[in-house]
């Protein structure tokens, strides 16, 4: 049996967007940390497991 992941991008508590992989999704945030570096702490990608449980601690970035 396969494990299928998904990966949730939030800014603050929204859902900005959904990924299959873990490198879409941190493409996804580094654009985002890019474009609004003040903001970037508040970006957060959460790898969820095929039952939608959180996997593991948030993808995050710094403020630059």
């Amino acid at each position: 049996m396969n494990a299928v992941a998904s990966y949730a991008f939030f800014v603050g508590a929204d859902l900005m967007g959904e990924f299959d992989t873990r490198e879409e999704a941190e493409r996804a945030l580094d654009v985002m940390a890019q474009a609004e570096p003040s903001a970037a702490e508040e970006f957060a990608v959460f790898e969820l497991d095929e039952s939608g449980w959180l996997v593991g601690e948030p993808i995050t970035r710094t403020a630059a």
